[in-house]
């Protein structure tokens, strides 16, 4: 569901435990990713979380949702 994206790997991915249609990945992993992207409708649209003072490229591995 991430073939549009510029990014070849997500390294993390992860379920909201309130909605399951709350997605979040992680890309990246042994390359840059462009950050954390956050998808609202089960992962059919995504976009990238920058509000909170992420860096514009990193390596995000491991997510967790409280």
């Amino acid at each position: 569901m991430s073939d549009d994206q510029a990014d070849l790997s997500v390294a993390s991915i992860v379920f909201a435990p309130s909605d399951p249609a709350i997605v979040y990945a992680g890309m990246g992993g042994e390359f840059l990713g462009s950050g954390v992207l956050k998808s609202t409708d089960g992962g059919l649209t995504w976009r990238r979380i920058d509000e909170s003072g992420l860096p514009p490229m990193a390596q995000t591995v491991k997510i967790a949702v409280d």
